[in-house]
C-alpha cells in the first residue's frame, strides 16, 4: 500500500509500526508476534517515515520493555534509521523537488530489469530493499 501511494503522489507515508491497536494480549512469550514486530521494524527502517504507534487501550510498546532479543532488533533499527537520515534527507529533497518518491518500485531505477518478486522496492536511488515475507525470512 505504502509504494502504491508512493508512485500515487502520496510520497510521504508509511505504517503503524507495530499495529495499531488490538494488542492488550502481546504477552512476553508470544514469539511468533515478537518476529513479526522485529521484521516489522525493520522493513520500516527503508520507508518514508517510521513510526511505532499504538492506541491508548493498548498496551505499551517502548522497545525497553520487551525480552532482549526483540529490544536488539527494535534498537538496531532506529539506530540504522538514524545512520540513514542524511540519505533520506536528500531523497526527500529530490521527492519535494522534482516529485520522484523517496519509496519506489525497482522498475523505476532499473527500467530494462525483469523484476520476479513483487515485495522488492527502492528506497531513493541506492538501497535496494527486500522485505522478509515469510516465517523462515530472517530480519
Amino acid at each position: 500500500m505504502i509504494l502504491q501511494l508512493s508512485v500515487s503522489g502520496l510520497g510521504f507515508s508509511g505504517a503503524d509500526v507495530g499495529g495499531f491497536f488490538a494488542s492488550k494480549n502481546l504477552n512476553e512469550s508470544d514469539h511468533e508476534k515478537h518476529m513479526l514486530l522485529m521484521k516489522w521494524h525493520a522493513l520500516s527502517v527503508f520507508q518514508p517515515f517510521m513510526r511505532q504507534h499504538s492506541h491508548k487501550d493498548a498496551k505499551r510498546r517502548e522497545p525497553f520493555l520487551f525480552k532482549q532479543e526483540v529490544f536488539d532488533v527494535l534498537r538496531w533499527s532506529i539506530r540504522q534509521r538514524q545512520v540513514l537520515m542524511p540519505y533520506l534527507y536528500t531523497i526527500f529533497k529530490e521527492y519535494s523537488a522534482i516529485g520522484v518518491p523517496p519509496m519506489r518500485p525497482v522498475h523505476m531505477e532499473f527500467p530494462s530489469e525483469p523484476i520476479r518478486d513483487d515485495y522488492l522496492f527502492m528506497c531513493g536511488p541506492s538501497l535496494l530493499v527486500k522485505p522478509a515475507t515469510t516465517e523462515d525470512d530472517q530480519t
